[in-house]
């Protein structure tokens, strides 16, 4: 799907809808990994992926072909350009939060995973005694000679 422009004034308007829109959709995004909610799912995130791909088709459209927006007033051209300049700040924003939590998330399961590996190595036999044996110790084993 492409933007319908009568022209490059009609474009760039269209443009810098579609620029502030996928900004907002990015900026609520990041504050709800900030807030660590779930992200929206559904229609929200439905509507932010058609924006993004019409967003990417449209850039390429006019790096190849300038003329495309080239004609437009250029109040409008620095209009686009500020919401462009604003949308890379909220995707550069979005893109630190993310990381941060995938290191969170990696440094969870890192010590979840070591905390197991402590356990196991701790054992879970037990003495004569009934005490838990010593880690690296002899484990008694019961064998059923009858089978």
């Amino acid at each position: 799907m492409a933007l319908i422009a009568d022209n490059a004034a009609d474009r760039v308007i269209q443009m810098l809808a579609l620029t502030e829109q996928l900004t907002g959709l990015i900026e609520r995004e990041t504050e709800h990994m900030r807030a660590r909610r779930p992200l929206p799912d559904g229609p929200e995130a439905d509507e932010k992926q058609r924006f993004v791909n019409l967003y990417r088709l449209e850039i390429a459209r006019i790096r190849d072909d300038a003329a495309l927006i080239a004609s437009a007033p250029a109040d409008l051209r620095g209009q686009l350009k500020a919401a462009s300049e604003r949308l890379e700040a909220a995707l550069a924003v979005h893109a630190a939060v993310l990381g941060a939590l995938k290191e969170l998330t990696e440094g969870l399961v890192q010590a979840m995973a070591h905390e197991v590996v402590r356990i196991k190595a701790a054992g879970g036999a037990y003495g004569a005694d009934g005490a838990a044996a010593a880690a690296g110790g002899p484990v008694p084993v019961a064998l059923n000679q009858t089978a």
